[in-house]
């Protein structure tokens, strides 16, 4: 007689028993949640309130401060722009912000430049929310170099220069030449017109970086602008330091592809190392 015959009948079907019972329990998970699925799915379609993720989860709006640094351009090392976007009404502001100013952020005083000396784009984001009494929902800081490389990406940048400008280093070799006129500047233009323009004081710098802003922005429109958008952002983040995530950048593109946009610049005026009560006041009530 093989093993096989001994073969207990209770414990047998008590074993056929306890399968048939974990099968029913499984079914019926299985069950639940296709119907919590649906009835979730149904729901949202109903109000077309479907649950964003990223910049957008919140609010439609995000501000975004840019801080570009410039190893190779002494005397102005490190550039801020503060941007906002707003995807449901379109609606996006810029300002160009002097590193001269002085604020105040985690118990240190001094310039901008000085903050970011002390703790980078970080302690930089918290002077500037200090000065203009914003909140920056996010910050990206990145080398000039992957500016240019973005541009590139996007193919260019349309501006109009307003004189010719031609510039020689030390050496006696031309670091730029631009022609005056309407024209599409690509990466290394865009950077030569930032680091050689001869723009007077630090304010009418900061409002001639923010029309290079302004035309940036408005570059990116229309059908391909998530294309756009998420090709930019990836050709660069791998040399940026930044709190935007992947998801944020598609959501933000996604939305913003679909909103379409306009763009304000605020010109600022005061000291050299602060801006005036106006300024002030146009920069908290846009941002």
């Amino acid at each position: 007689m093989s093993k096989n015959s001994f073969k207990n009948p209770v414990s047998t079907t008590v074993t056929r028993n306890l399968l048939i019972a974990v099968w029913i329990i499984i079914a019926a998970i299985i069950i639940a949640g296709i119907v919590f699925v649906v009835g979730t799915a149904q729901k949202y379609s109903d109000t077309e309130a479907v649950p964003m993720t990223g910049i957008s989860q919140q609010k439609a709006d995000a501000t975004v401060l840019f801080v570009f640094t410039d190893d190779t351009y002494e005397d102005q090392p490190t550039h801020f722009t503060l941007a906002r976007f707003n995807t449901e009404t379109g609606n996006n502001t810029v300002v160009s912000v002097p590193a001269s100013f002085i604020s105040e952020a985690y118990n240190h005083s001094g310039s901008l430049s000085k903050q970011y000396e002390y703790g980078g784009a970080v302690q930089v984001k918290a002077a500037v929310e200090q000065l203009f009494s914003v909140t920056i929902d996010k910050y990206i800081e990145c080398p000039f170099t992957s500016l240019e490389t973005a541009i590139d990406k996007l193919g260019g940048v349309e501006f109009e220069i307003p004189e010719n400008m031609m510039y020689k280093n030390n050496s006696g070799v031309i670091v730029t030449n631009l022609i005056k006129g309407k024209q599409t500047l690509n990466g290394k233009q865009f950077l030569q017109y930032i680091r050689y323009g001869n723009f007077g004081d630090a304010y009418k710098t900061a409002e001639k970086r923010a029309e290079l802003a302004v035309a940036l922005i408005n570059s990116v429109n229309g059908d391909e602008a998530y294309d756009e958008i998420v090709g930019m952002f990836n050709s660069v983040i791998d040399n940026c330091t930044s709190d935007i995530t992947v998801i944020d950048i598609s959501q933000f593109a996604e939305d913003y592809a679909l909103g379409g946009s306009t763009v304000t610049a605020i010109t600022l005026s005061g000291t050299e190392t602060a801006p005036d009560a106006a300024s002030i006041e146009s920069v908290s009530n846009n941002f």
